[in-house]
């Protein structure tokens, strides 16, 4: 489905976190005002459910809470923003039961799907990348993210390089292998029909550019990709919409002509100018 256009810039978020995320700290309401002050039309609250995090049953409460707030919120806003419901799903094949239960139990507009660690190992995040080869875990999370792809059930891969965000300094050959191996994940992501994300919150950190970068970006769309979603990854009110007009660009510089928002599991296209 086309969107009228947007003249010349996506003002589209489709990843924030509310305070019914682990980490973050905003309302709902408060993300919406975010985006009413940036000019954001279309914003996606994609709270985090890792599905691998015990216990488990606290993601219920936290979907129930999360939903709600959006609906609320929803209903109330006018319609200078549309603010949609999302799941950022974590982890979702280390506990599968968990995830499609999840998905089961809330209709959603946008479901994220994303690996923040590899089954038995910590956050990236938390990760000693010193203290192991990181090749092999490399090897590791692509092949979760393959096991991913092929279960389907989510609209979006988050930040593909993750990974990379919390690479110290010093590591290039690590970076480089991380790229080189890459082109299994876009390839079947894009022969799966799912969008990738282009996750800006990288420009706001230390790795100082979009996860993926922009060459991974025209990657995915050599290799057939054909979606592409825009998310700031916001965790506070003043962070939604952040670097999404250079998400636009380097969308854009890869060959893309439309930017996806999803309603009802949908993509609703957004053309670039």
């Amino acid at each position: 489905m086309m969107c009228p256009s947007t003249k010349k810039q996506i003002l589209a978020d489709s990843h924030t976190h509310s305070r019914n995320s682990f980490d973050g700290s905003a309302s709902v309401r408060a993300l919406y005002e975010g985006a009413r002050r940036r000019g954001i039309r279309y914003l996606t609250v994609t709270d985090h459910y890792d599905c691998n995090e015990l216990p488990a049953e606290n993601l219920g409460k936290t979907q129930k809470a999360s939903f709600a707030e959006i609906s609320a919120c929803a209903q109330g806003a006018p319609e200078t923003v549309t603010v949609l419901s999302g799941m950022e799903l974590g982890q979702p094949l280390q506990a599968l039961a968990w995830a499609e239960r999840l998905l089961a139990a809330e209709p959603c507009d946008f479901v994220l799907g994303s690996l923040h660690n590899l089954e038995n190992f910590s956050d990236f995040y938390d990760l000693d990348y010193t203290a192991q080869p990181l090749e092999p875990l490399f090897d590791r999370y692509f092949s979760e993210m393959l096991d991913m792809i092929a279960w389907g059930n989510f609209d979006s891969l988050a930040h593909l390089s993750y990974p990379l965000r919390y690479l110290p300094d010093g590591f290039s050959q690590a970076a480089a292998y991380f790229k080189s191996g890459q082109d299994s994940v876009l390839r079947a992501l894009a022969k799966a029909g799912k969008a990738l994300e282009i996750n800006t919150s990288g420009l706001r950190q230390r790795i100082g550019v979009t996860l993926p970068d922009a060459d991974t970006v025209r990657r995915f769309r050599e290799l057939g990709g054909e979606l592409i979603t825009l998310g700031s990854d916001a965790h506070t009110a003043e962070d939604v919409g952040a670097g999404i007009a250079e998400g636009v660009l380097i969308a854009a510089a890869a060959g893309f002509s439309q930017i996806a928002v999803y309603r009802n599991r949908k993509p609703e296209l957004l053309p670039i100018e």
